[in-house]
């Protein structure tokens, strides 16, 4: 099997983590299986070097890493990426990153899955899981808007890109969520 790139991508909360490490628990008896989210990228690095220091003081101030900074840990990262199967969590985020892993690159996505959620519910779990404000949330959600978006719809204008939405509603469960995600990449890609 050739490397296979899945980007997880979706509103905040919307369950992209949970996802991953669902599918790394179902296909990691017969396939290589990394994660590749800003957390790994940032347990990669040295822990003094600059590039860490200035992602830290945005993870910490609750901001979005900016995109030049994004597209250099992506940079670094994807020179490392390995496995059979590597899941992108989350991580790109503006039309420009996701240029990193178009056609073009050495890193091609294969697919994408996009976890469609409500703005309230992506609010609700926000507050349920007491990590973040209604403001802060009402601000990501537009940043989602403004960069993700776009994102999600440059991929998915790629023809060599298989792309597949799943709802995230208050009755969907992790179990449904990977069962859907596992059924896709089966009928796409054969694993």
């Amino acid at each position: 099997m050739n490397k296979l790139l899945v980007l997880l991508i979706g509103k905040p909360h919307c369950g992209k983590s949970t996802l991953a490490g669902g599918l790394v628990s179902h296909y990691s008896k017969k396939h290589k299986v990394n994660i590749l989210s800003a957390k790994t990228m940032l347990d990669s690095m040295d822990k003094e070097s600059a590039l860490r220091k200035e992602i830290e003081m945005f993870r910490t101030s609750g901001q979005l890493i900016p995109d030049d900074i994004v597209e250099e840990m992506l940079e670094n990262a994807s020179k490392k990426i390995s496995g059979d199967i590597v899941l992108l969590d989350g991580v790109l985020r503006s039309v420009k990153t996701a240029k990193l892993f178009d056609g073009r690159g050495p890193n091609p996505l294969g697919a994408q899955v996009h976890l469609d959620i409500s703005d309230n519910l992506s609010i609700e779990r926000s507050i349920a899981r007491g990590r973040i404000d209604d403001a802060f949330m009402l601000k990501r959600l537009v940043e989602y808007e403004e960069y993700t978006l776009p994102a999600i719809r440059y991929i998915r204008l790629d023809k060599n890109i298989k792309t597949h939405d799943i709802s995230v509603t208050h009755t969907s469960t992790e179990e449904e969520t990977l069962f859907k995600t596992t059924n896709f990449l089966s009928t796409e890609f054969g694993i």
